[in-house]
């Protein structure tokens, strides 16, 4: 509905990130906490951009490349209930690692961010805490839910690629720049 047209209309990374966040934190969803991890250029991590509901030190929150959890939503490639996750056969040293960081950051679902052009993994957005409770996530709502995240999150990586493409212009050129953005599935 209302948060849908919202984030259709968006222009830029700020506004789309505002009007997801701002609608999740509303009374139809109330999600209670919530962040969006990016990974880091050129760097083997990923790290908190965005939150709501964590603890003050969010912020300094890494996930490595190899870590459990960015393992399996490279593997699954859609969103991932943390139940679900725990549910699946690993070594106890992953088992207890998932468990640290999902107490830390108070995620029930993970919904992955794959950039378009080479399909690789390029943030996550965690979701916690729904005034709904676990029926948030059955249903009309994990279908409302999931159609809305690959809403924003294509969204997001079309932001982010246009962010990467201005910053070529210095050194390629705004018509390199402008080729790079139209065929960016050729790239």
């Amino acid at each position: 509905g209302e948060l849908r047209k919202k984030i259709s209309s968006c222009r830029d990374k700020d506004g789309l990130l505002k009007a997801l966040f701002d609608g999740l934190r509303e009374k139809e969803t109330d999600f209670m906490n919530g962040c969006l991890i990016l990974k880091a250029s050129k760097k083997p991590f990923f790290r908190i951009v965005q939150e709501w509901g964590l603890p003050s030190n969010a912020k300094g929150f890494l996930l490595k490349e190899d870590h459990v959890l960015v393992q399996y939503l490279k593997m699954e490639k859609k969103e991932i209930l943390v139940d679900d996750l725990m549910d699946r056969i690993m070594a106890d040293w992953d088992r207890q690692t998932l468990k640290e960081s999902m107490a830390f950051l108070q995620a029930d679902i993970f919904f992955p961010i794959f950039r378009s052009q080479d399909h690789s993994l390029i943030g996550l957005i965690a979701l916690g805490n729904p005034k709904l409770g676990p029926s948030s996530y059955v249903g009309r709502n994990i279908f409302w839910l999931t159609s809305l995240m690959e809403l924003a999150t294509t969204k997001l990586d079309n932001f982010i690629t246009q962010d990467q493409n201005k910053a070529l212009i210095p050194y390629a050129g705004k018509s390199v720049a402008d080729e790079v953005f139209r065929n960016k599935e050729d790239f």
